[in-house]
């Protein structure tokens, strides 16, 4: 047998992680995978670069086809290369057709339009598809508390209107920034609003520090980890199978109304077609492609209401935390030093908040596009934003902030708006950044706690 030369601590560290190791490889692997090959490092990390990019282009409608896919991840793996200089100038890179074919089986492609649609096009598979679910729901005899739709939405969790001496003090230091630490939110309810899903969220980390005295199943929301905190095939159908089907059979069950669902999607990657012949209680119907802004309900307000939520609660609990500092400092240094300990954890407490700050009659108001018998409550939703857009412009002046309306809607349109190349790179590079920061913190021993009924 060789020698390995591998030191004792290490080789008991990676059995430890065993179960952390396999779960990242089965969150970015396809669900119908045999087997898993060494491959090129910088292609890998390509790659997930390239991967972030492609959701980002479905989640605003970009229409893509496999010859746009090849020549953006050609571009990126040179520009990668480019930055790497001498250390990888041996490395090569077609983007043929064998890499694409083979890159799409990878990650679960399968859903992707490969095809461009005419904008007008959109409107009239909008319009065929409301009319095909009426007849659904018709046949069917669903009513609004059996109807659902979730949806993605990427959140940056800790990040202050550009103009504030926080951000600037932020984009003038080297390292990581916390800015640009983004997680992504899996949102749903349903036409009723009378039963909201607990949040899924992806983070890039699985095991970090400020969630170490807490067992995560007893967390605000459902936690899941891979490297690029966004949605995979394997994570919706981990969520589909061990959460969402057992809630809303309790939730059935506790109505008194049988357990029959429709649950509606969009045709996003990351929701496998798998998922339709798995239950006959759950029909699962996918959004045509390119309508997503047009009809999905979480679209039409609120995912943008639960943002200015966020943003407004954070701030709240700031202005809390700053009065009961009884330290001699001033206003600044006091939001300073609550800023940077606001962790995950307080990110999550938020976003738990938020999310219960979401009323009945918000989440009813925003299916009339999807179901046209529904109630249109869209011009309310308008003015909710703006009332929490200016609470957030007073509590920000309160913290001695220079925050302005246009100042919050721009934060809040940051969360959406499509990565430039150098974005797509600095968000790998934080994700490194960030777990060399979470490992060279010393591992202390502490017993695993649930949150409390003071916690929460």
């Amino acid at each position: 047998m060789a020698l390995l030369l591998i030191w004792r601590q290490t080789v008991s560290q990676v059995v430890k992680s065993k179960e952390r190791f396999l779960d990242e490889i089965k969150s970015a692997t396809p669900m119908n995978a045999r087997k898993i090959r060494t491959r090129n490092c910088l292609i890998a990390n390509m790659e997930k670069v390239l991967l972030v990019w492609i959701e980002g282009q479905t989640r605003h409608n970009v229409p893509l086809s496999q010859s746009i896919i090849q020549c953006n991840a050609l571009h990126l793996f040179n520009s990668m290369k480019a930055e790497r200089g001498d250390e990888s100038a041996e490395e090569r890179f077609e983007a043929s057709r064998g890499w694409f074919m083979r890159f799409k089986e990878r990650n679960h492609l399968h859903n992707i339009k490969l095809r461009g649609e005419a904008a007008g096009a959109n409107i009239e598979a909008a319009a065929r598809f409301t009319e095909d679910l009426a007849k659904i729901i018709n046949q069917g005899g669903y009513n609004e508390q059996q109807i659902f739709n979730v949806d993605e939405t990427a959140m940056f969790w800790k990040k202050m209107p550009h103009r504030t001496f926080i951000a600037r003090e932020e984009a003038s230091m080297p390292g990581f920034k916390a800015s640009k630490d983004r997680l992504s939110l899996l949102l749903g309810a349903n036409a009723a609003g009378d039963f909201k899903l607990k949040p899924m969220l992806i983070y890039h980390s699985e095991n970090l520090r400020a969630l170490r005295n807490y067992a995560k199943s007893t967390l605000p929301v459902l936690y899941k980890w891979n490297q690029t905190s966004w949605m995979t095939a394997y994570l919706f159908k981990t969520w589909f199978v061990d959460y969402f089907r057992p809630a809303v059979e309790n939730y059935c069950t506790e109505k008194k109304i049988p357990f029959k669902i429709l649950l509606i999607i969009d045709s996003a990657p990351c929701h496998p077609r798998t998922l339709v012949d798995m239950y006959s209680e759950i029909t699962v119907l996918y959004l045509p492609a390119n309508t997503t802004a047009i009809l999905q309900p979480m679209d039409q307000g609120v995912i943008s209401i639960f943002k200015s939520y966020y943003l407004r609660n954070t701030f709240r609990k700031a202005i809390l935390v700053i009065d009961r500092d009884s330290s001699g400092g001033s206003g600044q240094s006091k939001l300073n030093t609550f800023w940077k300990g606001f962790t995950i954890l307080g990110a999550i407490k938020k976003i738990r908040d938020s999310w219960e700050e979401i009323k009945m009659s918000t989440l009813k108001g925003v299916w009339k596009k999807l179901i046209p018998s529904l109630i249109d409550d869209s011009e309310r939703l308008e003015g909710l934003v703006e009332e929490v857009t200016e609470d957030v412009v007073q509590i920000g002046r309160q913290l001695e902030l220079q925050v302005e309306p246009e100042d919050v809607n721009e934060l809040l349109q940051s969360h959406d708006i499509a990565f430039t190349d150098e974005e797509l790179f600095l968000i790998d590079e934080q994700r490194r950044l960030f777990l060399e920061m979470e490992s060279a913190t010393k591992e202390v021993s502490v017993n695993t706690a649930e949150m409390t009924t003071k916690d929460l």
